[in-house]
């Protein structure tokens, strides 16, 4: 019976399930599987995970089945140089796409700002200097000073491209 990692908010990672597995007299692997023919052949102990991973092999010292504290010790490697990575990984990837929603939203509120206040009369120079710009890179980035003049006629935002999303300078 293995192991299942979960993440901090309790999904379980079943493509990662930890198990010990005995190492053959020929070097093979018994993947977890435990027979009377593998455990008189078995002469090591390797921790293993579905996905593939395989730590190190230990001696086994006899043929009998680990004990519960030698099993968690073998499985203590796939939890600290497996597992540990891979759950930092994925709490990476997650704080990632967090911010990134965040910038977006961000973004949103920004662009909606300053077609207000474009449509409301300001200047690209006034909004320069509200977002700690220049005039250009504002222009460059939220739109084109005929994007402001688009605005006050009654164009929309769609119509105009204006805040499409930043652009790279």
């Amino acid at each position: 019976m293995g192991r299942i990692p979960c993440t901090r908010d309790g999904e379980d990672l079943y493509d990662h399930e930890g198990y010990v597995s005995s190492i053959l007299d020929d070097g093979s692997s018994s993947h977890g599987t435990w027979t009377t023919e593998i455990e008189r052949r078995t002469v090591a102990w390797r921790a293993e995970c579905s996905c593939g991973w395989g730590g190190t092999d230990r001696e086994s010292g006899g043929p009998d089945i680990p004990g519960d504290g030698e099993y968690d010790a073998i499985l203590e490697e796939w939890e600290v140089e497996h597992v540990g990575p891979l759950l930092r990984t994925i709490e990476r990837q997650r704080q990632l796409e967090s911010l990134t929603e965040t910038v977006r939203i961000a973004e949103t509120l920004l662009c909606d700002g300053i077609e207000e206040a474009l449509a409301r009369g300001a200047t690209w120079n006034d909004v320069a200097a509200a977002i700690r710009t220049n005039v250009y890179k504002a222009q460059r980035l939220y739109g084109l000073s005929e994007v402001s003049t688009s605005l006050r006629n009654g164009t929309s935002r769609s119509d105009t491209g204006l805040c499409d999303g930043p652009t790279a300078i």
